[in-house]
């Protein structure tokens, strides 16, 4: 029943514009496949299923699953939503798209960027604490190079 539901899924997301978990579920439910939104999350993940950045809107789409590539750029998403990045003094501050914040924040702390203590994200700010004032202009390059490599 999972692998059917999965290609059903996998189907779905190859052949129309889906942009909520709640639209699976309904398409799922059309084609006989009762799924739970849990259900629908798990399958997402398993077939490498992500949220991207299309124009003006977020749809699902299947990514390719390149480790390598995962752990030297923050997805496309994310950086689609960062609109500045500044300094002031050990403090980085990123403001992004309105309710992205927290996804910002996640990509830069899998980045591991060495400097970096901590990040604290609202709805469209970042605080990055960073272990020395000296090390801002690099750290905010490896956030504007990723963003650069992302388009």
């Amino acid at each position: 029943m999972k692998r059917k539901r999965q290609r059903a899924l996998l189907n779905i997301i190859n052949t129309r514009v889906v942009r909520t978990q709640e639209e699976l579920i309904e398409l799922l439910l059309a084609q006989g496949f009762a799924a739970t939104q849990a259900t629908v999350s798990r399958d997402l993940r398993e077939l490498n299923i992500r949220k991207v950045r299309v124009e003006d809107t977020y749809r699902y789409a299947v990514v390719a699953a390149d480790e390598t590539e995962k752990k030297d750029t923050i997805s496309d998403m994310f950086l689609n939503s960062i609109k500045s990045v500044t300094h002031a003094e050990n403090l980085i501050v990123v403001k992004t798209a309105p309710g992205m914040a927290m996804a910002v924040g996640a990509g830069i702390d899998a980045k591991n960027i060495d400097g970096v203590l901590g990040c604290i994200a609202g709805d469209d700010t970042v605080f990055l604490a960073i272990a020395q004032s000296s090390f801002a202009e690099r750290i905010m390059g490896e956030i504007k190079n990723a963003d650069e490599h992302a388009h």
